[in-house]
């Protein structure tokens, strides 16, 4: 009996010992991995909204400024494409390296330094390329034309700002002694910049790709099948009321041109493609005798070639609403 209770004394101790081992194990806590994942995922999400919103905050702050890239580069365009019909060629300020007049002049430098003047006072004037800053003018863009006619030296420098949150267009033409300047006079250049200025950057993408319209098109083929590709002769033309639009009841084809068989083309629409009809008159021809040549462009080129920016699509805009239309029988 007594070894009998010995051995249920032991038995009971090592039960009592495995149950203490088994209490005193820590417990781990371990996630499914569905947990993994929804966690994960989580984290992407919100590291994607807080990106979303730095894209957002950012692209209000420059569309809240009124000078940005975009319209930086809408400026450069007009000014690429103006310079050719002025017959000169325009540097521009990189906003870093000075640019040097032939007068010796040296921008934004001359701003801190001989200083600006406009009507006998000195102007409060700086570079500032977001186009606000601590001036009564704050510049936003520098461009100078060297001249090659005497007098020399010679020059034309246009200075883009934006004067109590307006634009404004200075140039300046000094050639000795103080530097002054004068709102320009050139129609051309303060219209595309005040134009440029007061566009909305955040234009709907509706609105960028938008069509252009049959005169629009029409347009555009004038510039390659009469103006070797060139848009200057079209405007001109329109700027002076010399270029006619017009329907021919006989054939179904329209006539584009300034009022005279040598200057006009036919055209027609025919799906995404302009067919058009000039007349050769290589070898001596005259217009009379001359035979009618059959061409096509599509639309896609035109659109590439004068439709594709904002600038491109005022100016065929301008010209098209210029435009004499009628009706030929």
């Amino acid at each position: 009996m007594k070894e009998l209770a010995v051995i249920l004394s032991l038995c009971s101790v090592g039960v009592l010992l495995t149950a203490c081992a088994q209490k005193s194990e820590p417990t781990k806590k371990v996630e499914s991995s569905s947990q993994v994942k929804h966690s994960s995922s989580s984290k992407s999400s919100r590291s994607s909204a807080s990106s979303t919103t730095l894209d957002k905050k950012a692209s209000e702050s420059q569309s809240s400024t009124p000078w940005n890239a975009d319209k930086d580069a809408q400026l450069q365009s007009f000014i690429s494409s103006w310079q050719g019909k002025m017959g000169q060629s325009y540097t521009k300020y990189d906003g870093q390296n000075s640019l040097k007049a032939s007068t010796g002049t040296t921008y934004p430098d001359i701003f801190s330094g001989n200083g600006v003047y406009m009507n006998n006072s000195r102007l409060s004037i700086g570079y500032s390329p977001t186009g606000e800053g601590p001036y009564d003018y704050n510049v936003v863009a520098i461009y100078n034309h060297d001249g090659t006619q005497p007098p020399l030296p010679n020059h034309i420098t246009y200075l883009f700002a934006f004067h109590n949150g307006q634009p404004v267009a200075l140039v300046d033409q000094s050639r000795e002694g103080e530097v002054r300047v004068t709102e320009t006079k050139n129609a051309d250049v303060r219209e595309a910049f005040q134009r440029i200025a007061g566009e909305n950057t955040t234009t709907s993408s509706d609105e960028k790709e938008r069509e252009p319209s049959f005169n629009e098109l029409a347009v555009m083929t004038y510039a390659i099948g009469y103006g070797d590709g060139d848009i200057n002769g079209a405007k001109v033309a329109a700027d002076n009321g010399f270029l006619d639009l017009y329907y021919m009841q006989d054939s179904g084809r329209y006539g584009i041109g300034q009022g005279t068989s040598a200057s006009t083309i036919l055209l027609q629409q025919d799906g995404d493609k302009m067919k058009y009809w000039t007349k050769d008159t290589s070898g001596g021809r005259s217009t009379a005798t001359a035979r009618v040549v059959e061409h096509t462009v599509s639309i896609a080129e035109l659109k590439s070639r004068y439709f594709s920016t904002a600038e491109q699509r005022a100016t065929i805009e301008q010209i098209a609403s210029k435009l004499k239309t009628g009706t030929s029988e």
